[in-house]
């Protein structure tokens, strides 16, 4: 089965990827976030935490 991958913020279409094992009609597509709005998303939240200094940024996640 073939899933559409589309950004969940911006609703672009990103392509398509293989899935084994999954045959539930309806559910063909699966999201992700473009590079586009990985940007966008990243410095707002630059922004917000240096418009913000006394909230604890708790974001785990190391951008490549």
């Amino acid at each position: 089965m073939q899933l559409k991958i589309i950004c969940s913020w911006c609703r672009k279409f990103m392509g398509t990827k293989k899935c084994e094992g999954l045959s539930l009609k309806g559910l063909d597509i699966t999201h992700s976030i473009c590079p586009e709005c990985e940007e966008k998303v990243k410095r707002e939240m630059d922004e917000y935490f240096v418009q913000n200094p006394n909230v604890k940024n708790q974001n785990t996640l190391q951008w490549s």
